[in-house]
């Protein structure tokens, strides 16, 4: 999967001012995704300074800002993503693995995570966070069932064969039972 996240091509000497600073801000939010750093380490004076001497840009201003990269640059990132990730995924064998789970934070935001699991043809595990994303909506197993549907499609995976891992909670095994797909409770010990 480390494909996944490739770095962006490097820019050549012919290529205008405007794109080079596009191109940056790719590959700066890709290097963010990558090493889960803050958008806001590209305006750091540390990190402006280290781009400046080894001269990556001239000025401070050639830096594409901390919103530039979580506004315009990610998207592309996150589409070009995708886009691998759904290639990779129509490789996979009919029968795969969902895991998922919904959480709440310290703040009382809710969140609900869906990893695809498969074995390759040359036997190699591959494990692909598919979605982490922000669930308002009530706990219940409609709602849940939704995001999964959503999930699916978002991802093509209607030809796929998903048996689904979760844990016990009443709203998970009910959206199973909504969605119609094979599910199993995972054991896991509870920390001491």
């Amino acid at each position: 999967m480390s494909d996944v996240f490739k770095a962006a091509p490097s820019a050549s000497a012919s290529t205008s001012d405007h794109d080079k600073k596009w191109l940056l801000a790719r590959q700066l939010s890709l290097m963010c995704c990558s090493d889960l750093s803050p958008f806001e380490t590209v305006e750091k004076p540390g990190f402006v300074k280290f781009l400046m001497q080894n001269r990556v840009i001239k000025h401070a201003d050639n830096l594409p800002s901390a919103v530039t990269l979580s506004h315009a640059a990610l998207n592309t990132v996150y589409d070009q993503a995708r886009e691998k990730i759904k290639h990779i995924i129509q490789k996979a064998p009919k029968t795969v693995g969902m895991t998922t789970d919904l959480w709440t934070d310290n703040f009382r935001r809710s969140y609900a995570a869906f990893t695809l699991h498969f074995c390759s043809d040359d036997f190699c595990m591959h494990d692909v966070t598919l979605r982490t994303v922000v669930f308002p909506e009530k706990h219940t197993g409609e709602n849940i069932k939704a995001a999964m549907v959503e999930t699916v499609e978002m991802f093509g995976l209607q030809d796929k064969h998903i048996v689904y891992v979760t844990d016990q909670g009443s709203n998970i095994v009910k959206a199973c039972r909504l969605a119609a797909v094979e599910r199993y409770g995972c054991v896991a010990p509870w920390p001491a």
